[in-house]
């Protein structure tokens, strides 16, 4: 079931580093988005509520009792508003963290991996290129000889 899935480049811990860390910033991007709709979506609820308060009180009969149950409904609202906007802003702190620390893992693992592991792989493979052309070079072409 799972054949399909590539493994992820993990063969030594600097690419793990910097995989972790897109991983990590990906993630929190994520809840700083789910965390921001939700007050959205409660404000807009609330911004349709007051739209709907102003329409029915300008009618010439307003009908005071579902007034008051308007009213009273956008208190609740704007409370859970005040609930979530401070939730969020004590998350953004934490979700702020986890960005930067992700972002730093990144740096130094994507920095590390190629400057200590990459580098060094690239000259070995530049030596060994050398070393075959010129040997490459130093063949004798095989003649052969026919015997009449």
């Amino acid at each position: 079931m799972f054949s399909n899935i590539p493994n992820l480049p993990t063969d030594n811990l600097y690419k793990f580093l910097a995989l972790s860390g897109i991983a990590l910033m990906l993630a929190s991007s994520f809840f700083m988005e789910s965390n921001f709709s939700q007050a959205r979506e409660l404000a807009n609820r609330i911004q349709a509520g007051n739209e709907y308060f102003d329409l029915l009180s300008g009618l010439p009969d307003p009908q005071l009792e579902e007034l008051i149950t308007i009213q009273k409904s956008q208190y609740e609202k704007l409370g859970e508003l005040k609930t979530i906007s401070e939730t969020t802003a004590s998350n953004m702190n934490v979700i702020s963290f986890l960005f930067a620390l992700g972002m730093g893992m990144s740096i130094i693992g994507f920095w590390s991996w190629y400057i200590l592991v990459q580098r060094p792989l690239d000259e070995i493979m530049q030596i060994t290129l050398k070393e075959a052309r010129a040997q490459k070079t130093k063949r004798v072409p095989f003649k052969v000889k026919i015997d009449k």
